[in-house]
């Protein structure tokens, strides 16, 4: 049996909102549906997110004042800007299939 907690203990956590900080107490997952992963663990996070797991791509996104940069092996070769204008480093094709 665990030792009961007392609600005014619990009550002296929260912030001015009636927020309590996750890291006051949590003892389980929080599930994806309330913006967790539902794990307790990297591995099990991705996999509950569905997200790539082992070898990752050599493609990633970072954003840097409000502008998304595309990269390829760690170098930049695409941009998109908060007004939808893309640069790239490369030719563009339009009205192609891929």
């Amino acid at each position: 049996m665990t030792q009961a907690y007392n609600l005014s203990q619990l009550a002296n956590n929260l912030n001015t909102a009636g927020q309590l900080d996750a890291t006051d107490g949590l003892v389980n997952s929080v599930p994806i549906a309330n913006g967790g992963t539902g794990a307790s663990t990297a591995a099990a996070a991705r996999t509950n997110l569905g997200a790539a797991s082992g070898t990752m791509s050599a493609f990633d996104f970072f954003e840097s004042g409000s502008v998304l940069y595309i990269r390829f092996n760690g170098v930049a070769i695409a941009s998109i800007d908060s007004s939808g204008n893309i640069t790239a480093e490369g030719n563009v094709t339009a009205y192609q299939s891929v």
